[in-house]
C-alpha cells in the first residue's frame, strides 16, 4: 500500500468531491423533522503517517463510550453554515481553533437516528495536542487511516434495513491504544472512515463491504457505489 504524503492526500479528496461539484445537499433531506447537523473529519500526518483524530464520547453525554468524529447539532444562534457547525464542534470539544483547520472538501452526508448530518474532511496540524472537555469528550485519539482498510482487529454483522430491508454491513475495529484503553470504531463512522481511506489509498479494504452505502439520497449513494467500485477495479490493474 503507499504512503500518501498530504498533498497528494488532498488531491485525491479533491477529485473526489469534484465530481459531487454543484450539488446542493440541502435539497435531500428526506424528512423536515430530521434535526440538522455536522461533523469534522481531522486529518494530519502524525509521526509521518496519515491520521485521523477520533474522540470518545463521555460518561456525561448520550451514548456514553462511542466512538464519534468532532461535532454535533446546528446552532441557528451562531451557525452561518454547517461547516461553522463541525468547526464550533471541534473548538469547543478539543480545543481546536478554526483557524488551524485547512478545510479540504465537504464528503457526504448520513442520517444517524434523527439527525441529518454533513461532513467535512480538514487537516489539522501535526503538533495539534487535543484538550478535551470532559463533559463531552473522555478522551481523543490518533489512528492510522490505512488501519481501516486492515482486517487485524476487525469483525462485522449484517442487518437489514427497516427503511428497504437492504442487507447491510456494520463494521467494528478493536484498537488497543494503551493508556487510552480499548476504542472501539463501528457504524457510519467506521463506514465512512473506510470510504475515505479508500479514496486517498485507491485501494480495497482487506474485508467484505457492502457497496450501497446508506448515505442519502440515493442518488448520491449510487454515485459512490459508482466510485468506489472504480477504485476497487483500478487497485486490481
Amino acid at each position: 500500500m503507499m504512503k500518501p504524503t498530504r498533498s497528494l492526500a488532498v488531491q485525491q479528496l479533491k477529485n473526489f468531491a469534484r465530481s459531487f461539484l454543484g450539488t446542493n445537499w440541502d435539497q435531500y433531506s428526506p424528512n423536515t423533522h430530521r434535526k440538522p447537523a455536522a461533523v469534522l473529519i481531522p486529518l494530519t500526518l502524525k509521526d509521518g503517517i496519515l491520521s485521523v483524530l477520533l474522540t470518545k464520547r463521555s460518561k456525561n453525554i448520550s451514548r456514553p463510550g462511542e466512538i464519534c468524529f468532532p461535532g454535533g447539532r446546528f446552532d441557528d444562534t451562531s451557525d452561518k453554515c454547517f461547516l461553522d457547525t463541525a468547526l464550533r464542534e471541534a473548538r469547543e470539544e478539543i480545543g481546536l481553533s478554526p483557524d488551524s483547520v485547512d478545510v479540504i472538501c465537504e464528503f457526504v452526508p448520513f442520517l444517524m437516528y434523527d439527525y441529518l448530518v454533513r461532513t467535512f474532511i480538514g487537516f489539522i496540524p501535526e503538533s495539534f495536542i487535543p484538550i478535551c472537555n470532559d463533559e463531552e469528550v473522555e478522551s481523543a485519539a490518533f489512528i492510522p487511516l490505512s488501519r481501516f482498510l486492515e482486517s487485524d482487529g476487525h469483525s462485522y454483522f449484517i442487518f437489514n434495513r427497516l427503511i428497504d430491508q437492504r442487507e447491510t454491513y456494520v463494521h467494528i475495529f478493536h484498537d488497543n491504544l494503551r493508556s487510552l484503553g480499548i476504542y472501539v470504531t463501528k457504524g457510519m463512522t467506521s463506514k465512512l472512515l473506510i470510504f475515505v481511506a479508500m479514496i486517498v489509498y485507491e485501494n480495497e479494504p482487506k474485508f467484505s463491504i457492502d457497496m450501497y452505502p446508506e448515505v442519502l439520497p440515493n442518488p448520491v449513494a449510487e454515485h459512490l457505489n459508482y466510485v468506489l467500485l472504480n477504485l476497487i477495479e483500478k487497485s486490481k490493474l
